[in-house]
């Protein structure tokens, strides 16, 4: 059974508002590839937590999300 988190303080420049933690699926978690002399690099951003700000907008009126994510990566050397 998943934990529920309903509410979480968060920082918005030298301000403290309220998030509540919202569900997600991920769609898609696409790789980013490099390659470094004989080696590949890969690396995506998986997110982990999303919450919505209570009560805050942007400048063009849009809800405010905070992301919880890591980074993963690996490394692998090109067969010649």
């Amino acid at each position: 059974m998943p934990i529920l988190r309903m509410m979480a303080k968060l920082r918005l420049g030298d301000r403290e508002v309220e998030g509540d933690f919202v569900a997600f699926t991920p769609i898609r978690e696409d790789w980013n590839e490099y390659r470094i002399g004989n080696f590949i690099l890969k690396t995506k951003q998986v997110v982990s937590e999303i919450f919505r700000a209570k009560d805050e907008k942007d400048a063009v009126g849009n809800p405010l999300f905070y992301l919880q994510s890591n980074a993963v990566s690996t490394i692998r050397k090109v067969e010649d």
